[in-house]
């Protein structure tokens, strides 16, 4: 079965200055490894488009087995435009800053039949019929929420940690 999109618009940051990119790499990847999740970086391209600054793009999909049935996916997608890296005192200390423009697109799924054990025949029109007709609520209700809330909560983190003024969320 094809994944699920758990929201109908997805969480996004934008941001447009100065930050701290490894800071900020960094902590996604440790609220993906609190979570437990399965980390893979699909794509990291670093290019020179133009003479203001590179263009970085990474996507990110992590993963987690919530039952031998249902899987939760995260697809992270990280642009940075005008992307330039230079030295500054910060708080006292010499960091490594970055500036640009900052795009960042949460997006979560969820994965029927993972394993796929009921792939074909009739066990396979029994699954869909099930997933989509008769359980779909209790699904939603049991496991939409929760990755919903985790990507929304991985949003907060994100604009709390870029000083952003909308750092509050609806969760």
């Amino acid at each position: 079965m094809p994944k699920d999109k758990v929201l109908p618009a997805t969480p996004d940051v934008r941001f447009k200055g100065t930050f701290d990119f490894d800071g900020l790499y960094k902590l996604i990847r440790n609220w993906l490894d609190d979570r437990k999740y399965d980390y893979m970086e699909k794509v990291y391209k670093d290019k020179a488009a133009s003479p203001f600054g590179n263009e970085l793009e990474l996507n990110m999909i992590p993963e987690l087995k919530v039952t031998p049935y249902i899987k939760y996916h995260i697809e992270i997608l990280i642009k940075v435009f005008d992307f330039k890296e230079f030295d500054a005192v910060v708080d006292g200390e010499k960091k490594k800053v970055s500036n640009g423009r900052l795009f960042i697109q949460i997006t979560p799924e969820v994965e029927y039949d993972w394993q796929k054990k009921y792939k074909e025949g009739f066990a396979a029109t029994l699954q869909e019929l099930m997933v989509k007709r008769l359980l779909k609520r209790h699904f939603e209700i049991k496991y939409y929420d929760t990755l919903a809330y985790d990507a929304y909560d991985l949003q907060t983190k994100i604009k709390k940690f870029l000083r952003m003024k909308t750092i509050k969320s609806a969760y």
